[in-house]
């Protein structure tokens, strides 16, 4: 399984890194804390960008792991 770093999903979805830091922080796309740095897989990207494209918003009842 692929993780990508803010930036690099950033390019994936064509977006600032800020972006998906909200994206994250608002629990619509799931991510890992690791110390100052986020992992976010690339099934929860390629999820995420499926159903911004269809306009559905899924958040997520927890938060980041790591943040805990």
């Amino acid at each position: 399984m692929k993780e990508y770093n803010l930036e690099q999903a950033a390019a994936f979805l064509n977006v600032k890194p800020d972006t998906v830091l909200d994206y994250i922080r608002s629990g619509e796309l799931d991510a890992e804390k690791i110390g100052d740095h986020y992992k976010i897989t690339d099934e929860d990207l390629s999820l995420f960008k499926q159903l911004k494209a269809k306009g559905v918003v899924a958040r997520h009842d927890h938060r980041c792991k790591g943040e805990e």
